[in-house]
């Protein structure tokens, strides 16, 4: 498959849960939105390396992301 000269790269906070929160990305041809290359998400969890549970998520992410959620 031959890529296009130029991408377009959208990511989203689809979710912001206690301790995780759901990021989807979609790769599509900058000049013709309509032509996806990719689509998907990933789910990340903040944890305690030493217990590895499930912590809350930092305040700075939760600031950060706050304001991105939906779509």
């Amino acid at each position: 498959m031959e890529w296009p000269a130029s991408l377009h790269i959208e990511l989203r906070c689809a979710r912001l849960g206690n301790s995780s929160m759901t990021i989807t990305h979609r790769i599509v041809d900058a000049d013709d939105a309509s032509r996806l290359y990719s689509d998907g998400h990933v789910v990340m969890v903040w944890m305690n390396p030493a217990t590895g549970k499930p912590v809350p998520l930092p305040a700075t992410i939760r600031a950060a992301a706050a304001g991105h959620v939906g779509g």
